[in-house]
């Protein structure tokens, strides 16, 4: 294959700050179908009309919709020693795989925090897929004190790989943080937010890996580097290796978990189809309002919906919907604090950067 080269000319570090831009805390009773799918989408119609999307080949196991709990804002993925079946294949055992909906992330932080299963043959992992592969982190249960990280299908050549070990304490004694920080120019494995690996672009020496500026010229580009658009996937498959997964000889006890607590995505520059979901998000409405008018209060933030509204004892709503409400003063005689109205909303599924509750008070002037 003939060598690829390009000309750089410029500083190889963006100094921008980094912008929340997708995730999921967990926090609710099921999978949020709307932003994960529970199998690997065949690329003509996403759907999973094909045997490798629940079982990945020669992987132990048959992925299922419903090898999942949701407990205290933890997502527990589990294998489960079960008989299943997909089209011809056939396994002992069932486990669980996330896939986003959305395939077209770009550069940006990849982030999980979590905390893996212990056992021989267990593979759990996080990473990132769309013909080019990177590995945030993947973990042979057998060993619970060392994850690899990865990149492959260099030019589309899947036998292509940059495997590093990193040996660490047991993962599956608490959570710990696996960041990915993909740019331009660089990959920057983290743990608990120590960078542990980098890779450069360029194939340059050593000391000039970790650079930002370099010398303008051109620069031979490592194959290993990839540059395709994304999916997010977290799974726990079951593996043995050094060869092929045998469920069949496997005594295993009855279930295995692969805790998440998080998963987020940060980009410096939103893509045109992502934004800040930290963005600043206020209720906005008039300051003082009188007795025989009506007043709407609206919610101001992208991506920002009403779960429940709440009013203060003196006013009336008069309509309300997922971003506004409007309300009507009501005279209340003996009520302490009469001239003072409040107008409070509950977010959906509200981010780890926003508030749950925003509440907003003003005056309500009365005619008699």
């Amino acid at each position: 294959m003939a060598q690829k080269k390009e000309f750089f000319s410029g500083n190889r570090c963006d100094t921008g700050s980094w912008k929340l831009v997708f995730a999921d805390e967990f926090n609710g009773p099921t999978l949020d179908r709307s932003i994960w799918r529970s199998y690997g989408a065949k690329w003509e119609d996403q759907s999973d009309n094909w045997e490798f999307g629940r079982t990945h080949g020669n992987e132990g196991q048959i992925y299922t919709d419903t090898n999942f709990i949701f407990q205290d804002g933890i997502l527990k993925i589990y294998t489960e020693k079960k008989l299943a079946t997909w089209f011809t294949a056939s396994r002992n055992h069932t486990s669980g795989f996330i896939e986003s909906i959305n395939s077209g992330f770009e550069y940006g932080k990849y982030e999980i925090k979590c905390r893996l299963p212990k056992g021989a043959g267990l593979w759990p992992a996080f990473w990132l897929w769309g013909g080019d592969e990177i590995d945030v982190f993947e973990a042979d249960g057998g060993d619970s004190k060392v994850f690899t990280s990865n990149t492959h299908f260099c030019y589309g050549n899947p036998s292509c790989n940059s495997m590093q070990w990193h040996k660490v304490r047991d993962l599956s004694k608490k959570f710990h943080v696996f960041t990915v920080e993909w740019s331009p120019h660089f990959i920057k494995w983290f743990f608990d937010d120590k960078l542990v690996r980098t890779l450069s672009k360029y194939k340059l020496p050593d000391v000039l890996r970790d650079q930002c500026l370099l010398t303008p010229a051109e620069y031979e580009v490592d194959s290993l580097f990839p540059d395709q658009k994304m999916k997010i996937i977290a799974n726990l498959a079951l593996w043995d290796w050094s060869k092929p997964f045998d469920s069949k000889k496997r005594n295993a006890p009855t279930k295995y978990y692969f805790d998440i607590d998080y998963i987020r995505v940060y980009q410096k520059t939103p893509q045109s189809d992502l934004f800040d979901l930290c963005a600043k998000r206020q209720l906005v409405g008039p300051e003082k309002i009188i007795e025989d008018g009506e007043y709407t209060y609206s919610l101001e933030g992208l991506g920002s919906k009403v779960s429940s509204w709440q009013v203060s004892k003196n006013l009336i709503i008069i309509r309300k919907d997922e971003k506004s409400i409007t309300v009507k003063p009501k005279y209340i005689q003996n009520l302490k604090d009469r001239d003072i109205g409040f107008v409070q909303l509950a977010l959906v599924d509200p981010q780890p950067c926003s508030p749950k509750l925003l509440k907003k008070y003003f005056k309500i002037q009365f005619l008699m």
